[in-house]
């Protein structure tokens, strides 16, 4: 089985980022992380970043955008990424714009919008994605959005960020999602959840994450990100744990 990397969500992290940016993206180096993911870019320069990533030894493989921000500053995000050096690959956007979810015409309108952003992202060599949330499994006339999405978009250019987290608190099972999106999603967020729907460590819940990362692998998943927004320890000790027992999971597969 070829080597699986994984990241880690800066978010997981962003208090001691913070404070401390550098040593903080050395400490998961350190624990084992090839990359990280990060949506918060307004505190640095471009050649700060640039110095963080390539001084730590960790890479930048996605970023989160929303939308709207994609169609305002597209050439800016491009040039800062291109810049930034730290082998961005992915540009995901993390929510759809308010009221859209509300209608299936709504998701048809962002899946317009998306197919025109993911084509001119594709020809400056990056990948959009979209990552949901639960809001997306709401039913709409028997139908749910992020299904809409996925039937209204163009497989080259509109692929997906799955997480495992979101997709069981929306009343769905993980595996099922990740055979249905099997091609179309090449990075998913690793979270787990308790019976009483909270976001707790992977391992820590109710979530097969063996049968998970297994499947993954089956359907195309390249890249693996450990996402924790609710942190009951250190947020540099959730880390550590993430990935030590996603590497005992690995040795299992």
């Amino acid at each position: 089985m070829k080597k699986i990397e994984i990241g880690c969500c800066i978010f997981t992290v962003d208090d001691e980022f913070e404070s401390a940016p550098y040593e903080t993206l050395y400490a998961l180096k350190n624990m084992g992380y090839s990359y990280t993911e990060s949506g918060n870019f307004g505190v640095h320069s471009t050649a700060t970043w640039r110095d963080l990533f390539n001084k730590s030894g960790i890479g930048l493989k996605s970023i989160h955008v929303n939308i709207e921000y994609m169609e305002m500053w597209y050439e800016h995000i491009v040039e800062f990424i291109e810049n930034m050096q730290a082998g961005t690959r992915y540009i995901v956007c993390p929510v759809l714009r308010s009221g859209k979810s509300d209608s299936i015409d709504g998701y048809l309108e962002e899946a317009e919008a998306m197919n025109k952003l993911g084509k001119r992202f594709k020809e400056r060599g990056l990948q959009f994605l979209y990552h949901h949330h639960a809001y997306e499994f709401k039913d709409l006339n028997g139908r749910v959005g992020l299904d809409i999405l996925f039937e209204n978009t163009d497989p080259d250019y509109v692929k997906f960020q799955l997480d495992t987290f979101w997709i069981k608190y929306g009343g769905q099972e993980p595996v099922d999602y990740i055979k249905k999106f099997a091609g179309r999603c090449p990075v998913i967020h690793l979270r787990d959840i308790t019976d009483d729907r909270q976001s707790v460590l992977v391992g820590e819940g109710i979530l097969d994450f063996n049968e998970i990362i297994k499947t993954a692998i089956e359907c195309g998943v390249k890249d693996f990100l450990v996402e924790q927004d609710i942190k009951r320890k250190p947020s540099l000790e959730c880390a550590k744990s993430s990935i030590d027992t996603l590497r005992k999971i690995l040795k299992q597969i």
